[in-house]
């Protein structure tokens, strides 16, 4: 008796292939939130609180995730169960994908309520490839439990949006965060010094001398990482003078920072109101993160001999939010008693850049065996970026390919 199976036609690349219904899938990414959490206390940027956080993405499938999507979704008093997408900043810009069992901390700036909401504890939660882009093998499994933000409660000074007439005579300081300006706009840690610009605005009619401007460096917690004083030595009544200072890179690792400016500080200069001297501006401070792979590492020819001169091509990959400047390659190639009979001694190898997320192949050219003999060897190599920065994970930027060589 003939068991009847039932069959269903597929198209491959434009070739109809009858399968089996109920032959198993192939494999498929499964992108999961981890974790999510705040790192700095919300504070008020202009007319809404902001606040930084990171979250964790995990891919539990068997392949490779594409490009995709982070959304963050605030739960609304009404009606029950209702949410919104709020802002959400991305340090590092898109998201080009995970590999299969595979981690990514992510982190940014969310723009969470308004400042009529001060006081309020609110919800926020993560949804992964928000606009299902990656086909996965769990699709119900993309949201991260609920994670609970309180606001603080706001001291309440002369509203900003009151129309303000300078008294005559006097000077009258304003600072706003649009005349903050930061560069490079999105430092990279380890990277060339963060220059803040201040754009220092005398709003009142007299002319101001001697105006001392100071610049704090917080982190995260509102730490003072740095201070800063510049004097301006004049702003005339009616004008503005831009001033600038720098914060050296190494003062910075990956993570969210603000920046704190205030124009005569301590008060010394009589003005016509004193509530608008001070406005801080926020910004993230990326990293690159190196990786390579024994998997990964070819050698050609593919199955060498003695006499040969053999070349490897090494993948190097930035998994991080910052691109790699100046990166570092080392190598040793051992016998099979750990001995090392090749070394590179010369100038350092470097690759001027591997971008966020991306990758470049280095080749190991012309490693000349003509007086190694047959055996089994090791390739032992080692990348790291040469500016001074704590990578997210230092574990994978070594890696060991064997091989052997025949008469």
């Amino acid at each position: 008796m003939m068991t009847a199976i039932r069959r269903v036609m597929v198209s491959i690349l434009g070739l109809a292939i009858m399968l089996p219904v109920g032959a198993q899938a192939g494999p498929k990414p499964d992108l999961v939130v981890g974790a999510i959490w705040a790192t700095s206390k919300p504070i008020l940027s202009g007319d809404n609180y902001i606040v930084s956080i990171a979250v964790r993405v995990e891919n539990k499938g068997t392949a490779n995730a594409g490009p995709f999507q982070i959304a963050i979704m605030k739960a609304l008093e009404a009606p029950p169960g209702a949410e919104s997408e709020v802002q959400f900043r991305i340090a590092g810009g898109p998201i080009s994908g995970l590999r299969a069992d595979n981690k990514l901390e992510i982190s940014g700036i969310v723009t969470i309520a308004p400042r009529s909401e001060s006081g309020k504890k609110l919800k926020i939660r993560a949804l992964v490839d928000s606009q299902t882009q990656v086909a996965e093998s769990d699709e119900t499994n993309n949201v991260s439990p609920w994670f609970e933000v309180q606001l603080p409660i706001e001291v309440k000074l002369v509203s900003r949006e009151v129309i303000h007439r300078p008294a005559e005579g006097l000077a009258d300081f304003d600072l706003s965060e649009a005349d903050i300006t930061i560069f490079p706009h999105t430092p990279i840690c380890g990277g060339v010094d963060i220059i803040v610009e201040a754009n220092s605005r005398n709003i009142g009619t007299a002319e101001a001398r001697d105006v001392a401007v100071y610049f704090w460096l917080l982190d995260a917690s509102s730490r003072i990482k740095a201070t800063r004083t510049e004097i301006i030595p004049t702003i005339p009544g009616r004008s503005s003078k831009k001033v600038s200072t720098a914060f050296g890179g190494n003062l910075v690792e990956m993570g969210n920072y603000w920046v704190k400016v205030t124009i005569d500080g301590p008060g010394r200069i009589t003005e016509s109101r004193e509530d608008n001297n001070m406005a801080q501006k926020a910004f993230n401070v990326v990293t690159p993160d190196l990786s390579i792979t024994a998997a990964e590492i070819e050698i050609s020819p593919a199955l060498p001999r003695v006499r040969d001169s053999i070349y490897f091509l090494v993948p190097v990959r930035n998994n991080g939010n910052g691109d790699a400047l100046d990166v570092i390659v080392r190598y040793q190639i051992l016998n099979n008693s750990g001995r090392v009979v090749l070394e590179y001694t010369g100038s350092e190898l470097t690759i001027d850049r591997i971008p966020a997320r991306g990758f470049n192949i280095y080749r190991l050219s012309s490693i000349d065996f003509t007086r190694i003999p047959e055996g089994d060897y090791a390739l032992k190599i080692s990348i790291e970026t040469r500016k001074a920065c704590k990578e997210p994970d230092m574990n994978n930027n070594r890696a060991e390919r064997l091989f052997s060589v025949t008469r």
